[in-house]
């Protein structure tokens, strides 16, 4: 008899794939086969088999290969590997095992169990979950807004209005384009066309419109153009002896259920009576599912349905179902819009979510597994078997493979510098004196018009002194048009799909994703947020590439958090990432001071907002000195007279209250700097020394350390000293020499008609 199955990290097409055979498909079948003698049920076997070809396999088997890998393991009894029965027909006279009608049974019958749900544990033990407010929409508008988020502008949507004397819907209807309900006119005039009795109705698929061509009576099965949707209906148990108000209240829990199952709903009615209407969208954007998988995906709904106290009506199975029109009347009440585009952003991500949780629960212990582990020694990683890492993508800040967030305040120039980066990145230049290796840069603007957005890249680029063919090879764009695709809107994970769909995305180093939060669903809470963070390392590790994205901070001042707490929402977007740009405000400049008059040269018509502090969080390098710099246009520059250098980041309640704190730090730095020329005046003038620039400047290294500051760069300190705003009062006479001057009433040295005002004894001396 065959060997146990040997589950295998990689497979890869052609060589052995650790079974005793070869090849990607044989490994396959012979995974299915081991499932089949577990008695898994096929459905579940399909869905495991497929997550192994996906992340196994070297490259993956198209999916209706691997399908056919089950199919052909699942022609064996349950139980019994090919190989054994074959042996035990050639030993026993061509007998079969007695075991083997037996094991077919309790197989079919657990398959049966699967898809009811009663099979396995779906109850995932779900707390109550708040119900969201309906949509502050009139009649009309609920009516459009169904339709847009069920269709797509080039499907057809068939709405029904026509019913029997009994109340039921009857005939073809009405199929129309997405695009002709619209607009609210049309779509109030429909609305004022419909049976206020009876109500209206709405295929949950799109269809072709075609049902007399094939000889019905009403658009079918046959005539579903897209097998997107799925219809959830539940009605409660005795609705017909109900008060209004417990209806009120039955209809409440179904909403709250549909809430806690975090169903990936495109829209939720209440049908105007005794239930309320589920649109669960079981197909992801640019999916496209057979009858077979569509099937498959709602029994899994129905299924985690009725194990949490959703129990669906089984009426509802087929794809040409009709559910509520939204808007319309019925009896006397509106068969309103609760909700749409709720719950998880994809059918993969919330089936995902779904075994997780009944794993956890105590459930599906054989939820396909999300990752294949390998233990290793650690004395074969270390010592000689060091393995060396992975080279730095930015120098002294992050490696290859690493994720970098650029966190900061609204219009603080984040965008710039996302572009920045991806320039150097590029190009091989440099971000903030860091040198980047030279890489292709796929960057996804969410947020601005695409004509705006290369109008940036424009300026950047101009600004970097860069030929626009100096990238021509190495930096794609796409604009999402604010977060859509085809007007609907793009969750991380429907990204991540697209960009990986894309011919030639592997050859991508890095993926710039400006802004992130433009792609969250829900509150930033520490699940929504982990799971966003893991479609970007999914990302990163199916492309092989660095992430970089750009998020608002937190409202408030910075000034008492460290780099790694500015980001807006979760914590756990500081802790994610390998490096964390911080991008703060700094308290607002004061007319008169260093930091003002230097902002009023660099062209900063209005100084007081000016000043940024950028810090680095890097996980993999020692810790970087921030960066104190200035907001001009189009990139920071950085401050390095170091006239932002006393200023507290907003916030720090201790400069909040009329900003003297601050005027009195800066006062007392200017008042150390002055001193340490003095200082190094002084001593050459006791050697009977000239005074000049440069001999003061080397003095400098002697009373600046005495004083505990750091001694400026010579062109630094040649603007102290020259410049009418400078800090010291020392200025040049005749020649190069430093000459003493008459003080201000900020200290620095008094200025007549243009000129610096010498002290009388220094004036003697020169003439």
């Amino acid at each position: 008899m065959a060997e146990r199955f040997q589950r295998q990290a990689t497979v890869h097409e052609g060589q052995d794939n650790g079974n005793g055979a070869v090849g990607r498909n044989d490994y396959l079948y012979r995974y299915a086969c081991s499932l089949n003698a577990k008695e898994t049920a096929r459905d579940e076997a399909e869905w495991l088999v497929q997550a192994e070809n996906s992340t196994v396999c070297a490259p993956p088997l198209p999916e209706n290969e691997a399908s056919r890998c089950v199919a052909s393991a699942y022609g064996k009894p349950a139980g019994r590997s090919s190989e054994f029965l074959d042996s035990y027909r050639a030993s026993h006279g061509g007998r079969e095992p007695e075991s083997v009608q037996s094991t077919q049974a309790p197989r079919r019958a657990a398959e049966s169990r699967s898809k009811t749900g009663l099979g396995r544990s779906w109850d995932l033990r779900l707390p109550e979950a708040d119900v969201p407010v309906p949509p502050a929409l009139d009649r009309p508008q609920q009516l459009v807004a169904q339709v847009h988020a069920m269709f797509r502008d080039a499907e057809q949507a068939n709405l029904v209005k026509d019913h029997t004397s009994g109340g039921s819907p009857v005939g073809g209807g009405d199929t129309l384009p997405p695009a002709a309900l619209r607009d609210g006119e049309v779509a109030g005039a429909y609305l004022d066309g419909c049976d206020a009795a009876t109500g209206a109705w709405l295929r949950v698929n799109p269809t072709s419109g075609e049902h007399e061509a094939r000889g019905g009576k009403a658009e079918g099965d046959a005539d579903v153009t897209a097998f997107r949707n799925v219809l959830v209906e539940s009605d409660p148990e005795g609705a017909g002896d109900m008060s209004v108000e417990e209806l009120e209240e039955a209809k409440r829990r179904q909403f709250e259920r549909i809430v806690a199952l975090r169903l990936p709903c495109a829209c939720v009615v209440d049908s105007g009576n005794k239930s309320v209407h589920a649109v669960v969208r079981v197909a992801d954007d640019g999916e496209s599912l057979t009858r077979d998988e569509w099937e498959r995906r709602r029994d899994l709904v129905y299924s985690v349905c009725d194990a949490n106290g959703l129990p669906h009506d089984p009426q509802c199975k087929n794809p040409s179902r009709l559910t509520r029109l939204a808007g319309a009347m019925r009896g006397g009440s509106v068969q309103q819009l609760l909700a749409v585009e709720t719950g998880m952003g994809s059918f993969s991500s919330w089936e995902a979510w779904v075994r997780e949780r009944a794993s956890g629960a105590g459930g599906a212990s054989d939820a396909a597994p999300v990752a294949t582990f390998r233990i290793v020694h650690a004395s074969d990683r270390t010592g000689p078997n060091r393995r060396p890492l992975r080279p730095a993508l930015i120098e002294g800040l992050m490696r290859r493979g690493g994720k970098c967030l650029i966190v900061g305040p609204m219009k603080s120039h984040k965008s710039m510098e996302a572009i920045h980066l991806s320039l150097a990145l590029a190009t091989g230049g440099e971000w903030f004196g860091h040198s980047c290796q030279r890489v292709r840069v796929f960057y996804v603007n969410i947020e601005l018009d695409e004509d705006e957005f290369h109008a940036r890249v424009e300026v950047v680029r101009r600004h970097m002194g860069l030929s626009y063919l100096s990238y021509k090879d190495t930096l794609d764009t796409v604009s999402t048009g604010g977060g859509t695709i085809d007007g609907r809107r793009v969750t991380v994970e429907g990204l991540r799909r697209w960009i990986e769909a894309q011919p030639g995305a592997r050859g991508y180093d890095v993926v710039v994703i400006d802004p992130i939060y433009k792609l969250e669903e829900g509150e930033e809470t520490h699940e929504t947020v982990n799971e966003m963070l893991l479609q970007l390392d999914m990302l990163r590790r199916d492309l092989d590439c660095s992430i970089v994205y750009a998020h608002h901070s937190a409202k408030g001042g910075a000034a008492n958090k460290t780099v790694y707490e500015l980001a807006r929402g979760s914590g756990d977007f500081g802790g994610d990432a390998d490096l964390v740009v911080g991008i703060s405000e700094l308290m607002p400049l004061r007319e008169g001071t260093d930091a003002w008059d230097r902002a009023l040269s660099l062209g900063i018509g209005s100084p007081e907002h000016s000043g940024y502090r950028v810090q680095f969080g890097p996980r993999s390098f020692a810790d970087r000195d921030s960066l104190n710099v200035y907001k001009t246009w189009p990139l920071f520059t950085v401050d390095e007279w170091d006239a932002l250098g006393g200023i507290s980041q907003r916030g720090d309640m201790a400069h909040e209250k009329g900003g003297s704190a601050t005027r009195q730090a800066c006062q007392a730095k200017r008042n150390l700097k002055d001193e340490a020329v003095t200082k190094a005046v002084r001593i050459l003038q006791g050697r009977g020394e000239q005074p000049t620039r440069k001999a003061v400047y080397e003095a400098m290294d002697r009373t600046c350390g005495e004083l505990g500051i750091d001694r400026p760069t010579f062109g630094t300190f040649q603007d102290w000293t020259r410049r009418s705003d400078g800090c010291t009062h020392w200025r040049t006479g005749a020649g190069d020499a430093l000459r003493e001057c008459e003080r201000g009433n900020d200290g620095r040295a008094r200025y007549e008609d243009g000129s610096p005002v010498f002290l009388e004894e220094d004036a003697e001396e020169d003439e």
